[in-house]
């Protein structure tokens, strides 16, 4: 992603980025200063609501090899568990009917669970409200956590996350999500915690209460440009 960017650099007096590996990488490759600054959410789109939890398991995004890979072992076992298993995301072209065919054929079981359609984040956010689990399925691309992360925490909900080289100074795995390893890790880590509510509702109100008062867009850009301002000013 960097080498996409890199020619826009010199355009900037100031260069902030979400990945924690990134600012080493500008300031060693391109000799530039560069800043960590968290990616948050939108808490105006995304806050807590009470609603029933009549989903299961949800997941939000696009499809991608990894996801879907994963995304097929979960609707596996949703359909021996008898689970609500959602997943919301464009995965095959509509535009041609050769291609829905093509998915369907080889992800049969994985296809039912797929709404394959983009929606709008306070659509998301209901999504999430209503889901025992929230599954987050970073890309390749990302270190650290990606805004879906501060999405999920947002609306006081349960997210099961694969496993980050950082994930912030604020929040602590264990303590605010829970990460999984691989595929069969995070189906066991479905089944444990769809059976103990106590625990995902102790785990999610703690992710709420880290994030809900310094994590939203507005707190992150304030305390972090801010504060990078006023160093360089002095």
């Amino acid at each position: 992603l960097l080498k996409k960017l890199d020619y826009q650099f010199k355009y900037y007096d100031y260069i902030f980025t979400f990945e924690e590996q990134d600012v080493l990488e500008i300031k060693k490759v391109y000799g530039l200063e560069a800043y960590f600054c968290p990616l948050g959410y939108n808490k105006f789109a995304y806050y807590p609501v009470e609603m029933l939890k009549d989903i299961d398991i949800i997941f939000v995004g696009m499809g991608s090899e990894k996801r879907i890979k994963i995304l097929n072992e979960i609707a596996q076992f949703s359909k021996k568990a008898n689970l609500t298993f959602k997943i919301v995301g464009k995965y095959y072209s509509e535009n041609h009917f050769w291609k829905k065919w093509q998915f369907r054929k080889k992800y049969g079981t994985l296809y039912k669970y797929i709404e394959n359609k983009f929606i709008e984040p306070k659509a998301v956010a209901d999504l999430y409200r209503r889901s025992k689990i929230c599954i987050n399925i970073h890309v390749d691309e990302h270190d650290g956590l990606n805004p879906r992360s501060f999405d999920i925490l947002g609306t006081k909900s349960f997210m099961l996350v694969d496993e980050r080289i950082s994930y912030g100074e604020d929040l602590k795995s264990g303590r605010d999500f829970i990460v999984y390893r691989d595929s069969g890790d995070l189906i066991n880590k479905i089944n444990y915690y769809l059976n103990d509510e106590y625990k995902r509702e102790k785990i999610a109100n703690s992710g709420y209460n880290q994030v809900k008062s310094k994590m939203s867009i507005t707190e992150l850009i304030n305390e972090y440009m801010i504060a990078v301002f006023k160093g360089r000013n002095k």
